[in-house]
């Protein structure tokens, strides 16, 4: 090899948003990740000097990310920490790194700041100092900020189709319902729960105060879904859900049928009736 390979450091991250956050098969995907920039580093000739890792991070959402914070910073001034030149930068691909276009301007501005440096992913060596280098990075935003809102639009679709088919989101279990036997996404009362949402409701209704709705619910003898003691910020979401009344929402608005009735999960052998009987 080479005494003259060039410096890269190297960046993984990993949404993690498949309900795996902070587990083991988080960890092997951005370990995956490093793997990758290892191997693509030595094909180019060139050496990895520092990871920089931002696990359980969306880049889309703005949250803040330490890894890519510290990579900012070594781009800027050139060096590592530990005093490793930063010739380059190596990532599995472009959107681990940027997803806005505010991203992608203090990412360029920082890398640009020293000449000659050296840009991989998975298709190859990518010139940054490029005349159009501006153009094609934001055009490599516009196409990930384009999947994201479809893929986001694909979720709200599914869910507000299974909405209207009766069928309940697979979230947490709501006080006052359970999942009924036999029948997939359905929901049932659970009669003792129920009781105790009515006590609370109709104590609301006379104007009692918020500690004195909370007691109805400690001294009913039902543990709350953690174990814990009950807490009048439970209790108010409880009462204030439209999910007491078997109502889906999304986006803050009830989902409703061609006709315009709210849609309501089924119970037993089907949707759940909008008459008092049928719900809690």
């Amino acid at each position: 090899m080479s005494s003259i390979q060039p410096r890269l450091i190297a960046y993984a991250r990993i949404s993690d948003l498949s309900g795996k956050r902070r587990t083991l098969a988080g960890v092997l995907g951005v370990h995956a990740q490093h793997s990758a920039c290892e191997a693509m580093a030595h094909d180019a000739d060139a050496i990895v000097v520092k990871r920089y890792t931002d696990n359980d991070r969306s880049a889309s959402r703005g949250e803040h990310r330490s890894g890519f914070e510290a990579l900012l910073l070594d781009l800027h001034r050139g060096h590592t920490a530990e005093g490793e030149p930063v010739q380059g930068v190596v990532a599995v691909d472009v959107d681990r790194i940027y997803k806005t276009p505010a991203q992608w301007e203090r990412f360029i501005t920082a890398f640009c700041t020293v000449p000659g440096r050296v840009f991989l992913d998975w298709q190859g060596h990518h010139d940054l100092y490029a005349p159009d280098a501006d153009e094609t990075g934001l055009q490599d935003v516009s196409v990930v900020m384009g999947e994201n809102s479809r893929r986001s639009d694909r979720t709200r679709r599914w869910y507000a189709a299974q909405a209207q088919r009766g069928v309940a989101h697979t979230g947490g279990r709501v006080f006052g319902y359970r999942p009924a036997a036999g029948v997939a996404g359905a929901i049932e009362v659970v009669p003792e729960e129920a009781a105790v949402i009515r006590e609370a409701v109709a104590a609301c209704a006379e104007g009692r105060s918020w500690g004195a709705v909370t007691e109805i619910f400690a001294r009913s003898g039902i543990p709350t879904e953690n174990g814990g003691p009950w807490r009048t910020q439970t209790v108010k979401q409880i009462i204030s859900s439209p999910r007491l009344a078997g109502l889906r929402m999304i986006d803050g608005e009830i989902v409703t049928d061609r006709l315009g009735e709210p849609e309501r999960p089924c119970s037993g052998s089907g949707r759940l009736s909008l008459k008092r009987s049928s719900g809690i």
